[in-house]
């Protein structure tokens, strides 16, 4: 693991130096350039060279906001009004592997009865996050073990407040928020995206489409850090970054002035 740089500033040379390695390290404008790159979402190799740095400098520091944003973000929430539940699953080991079994339970398994197993065999290859999202509000990511009852009703009761009005799909896992006291509504998603009484959660959808799209760029995530990330998706997510209402410009100064109040 990559330890957190040391800094101290030398004000009358105006250099950082890193006292992790030694020796002279980047100046207030190269900080200030990664930063901005960084609130751009610009991958690490452009950052370094847009502020004039090594490469590894640059993902030294990415690393260093990144791990900013997961100790800010550690703490869970109190949700509550409407709320939205649903789990996702990113990065993957052993994909050859994993294609071989499911084409295999496919011959063997009726349709229903290989979709259920495809989750369990998908979950055995992938890293699987539970993601809780208010209405209007913001949204708390978990990394879970598995999606049994067992492991999401703890962080369900962690995190929403027991007057919500929660809507999930049709997972097995959610069946007991009722005896809870949660007032619980599902959509099937086998067959609708929005149920007849108008239960959806493409408030979550949109989420988990916004972080794929976000980590799909990196082509391959380490395990070890994916953690970061996916905090790092939640925490941009919440600061408005994904709003498209308002210009690129102004998202970007949101992320900079969100990731400086951190530092």
């Amino acid at each position: 693991m990559i330890s957190t740089p040391h800094i101290i500033e030398k004000k009358e040379r105006k250099i950082t130096w890193k006292i992790y390695k030694g020796g002279p390290g980047i100046t207030t404008k190269q900080k200030n350039a990664l930063i901005k790159s960084f609130s751009m979402d610009d991958p690490a190799i452009k950052a370094a060279e847009h502020a004039d740095v090594n490469r590894n400098t640059a993902d030294l520091w990415y690393r260093h906001f990144r791990e900013l944003i997961f100790q800010a973000t550690r703490r869970a929430p109190r949700l509550f009004g409407e709320v939205e539940m649903d789990q996702a699953a990113f990065g993957g080991r052993g994909r050859k592997k994993m294609m071989s079994a499911l084409k295999r339970l496919a011959k063997k398994l009726p349709h229903h009865e290989y979709m259920e197993k495809a989750k369990e065999v998908r979950s055995e290859h992938k890293t699987q996050v539970f993601g809780i999202l208010q209405r209007g509000g913001n949204v708390y990511t978990h990394i879970i073990k598995d999606q049994s009852a067992r492991t999401l009703t703890p962080i369900v009761r962690m995190v929403v407040e027991d007057t919500a009005i929660v809507y999930t799909d049709k997972w097995g896992g959610f069946k007991d928020l009722k005896l809870d006291g949660y007032t619980h509504r599902s959509v099937n998603h086998s067959r609708e995206y929005v149920a007849k009484d108008g239960s959806y959660i493409n408030s979550i959808e949109s989420f988990w489409s916004f972080a794929k799209d976000r980590l799909g760029a990196f082509r391959g995530i380490s395990m070890t850090v994916l953690p970061l990330h996916i905090k790092e998706c939640e925490w941009r997510w919440n600061i408005g970054a994904e709003d498209r209402n308002v210009s690129a410009k102004a998202r970007w100064a949101r992320v900079e002035k969100a990731l400086r109040a951190l530092m």
